[in-house]
């Protein structure tokens, strides 16, 4: 509901991008972003926690998605007491989000093709 709601996805076309974590390298924050439809039996804060797709471990999520057009991103994550779930809407009108997306896209220890997808985002988006 909250994703339909927000503009994240439209109700009968349920596809977005979501970071998934490299598996191989446990202690790595390396990922990259999948092209997924969402199915009804997706578990994201039990089963794909578990597995360490989305989480690190049952009840513990972790995870990001973003909007096809880039206008939306969603974050889930274990809080001290509660599951939080943050939704940001427009992030490219957001000044702090560009500022930190030009460093990004400048930064020689980012890997070239993170850098070269937050530089499209930049070129693809306005803070108008």
């Amino acid at each position: 509901m909250l994703c339909s709601d927000q503009g994240f996805f439209a109700a009968g076309d349920p596809q977005f991008l979501i970071a998934v974590r490299d598996l191989e390298a446990r202690h790595s924050n390396t990922s990259w972003w999948a092209h997924v439809a969402l199915q009804t039996e997706w578990d994201l804060a039990g089963t794909g926690a578990q597995l360490g797709v989305t989480g690190y471990g049952w009840g513990h999520p972790e995870f990001v998605m973003l909007s096809t057009d880039g206008n939306t991103i969603i974050q889930g994550s274990q809080g001290q007491v509660w599951t939080d779930i943050v939704c940001l809407r427009e992030a490219h009108r957001i000044q702090s989000f560009r500022e930190t997306g030009v460093k990004l896209a400048k930064d020689k220890s980012i890997p070239e093709e993170t850098r070269d997808a937050v530089d499209r985002w930049l070129n693809a988006t306005s803070p108008e």
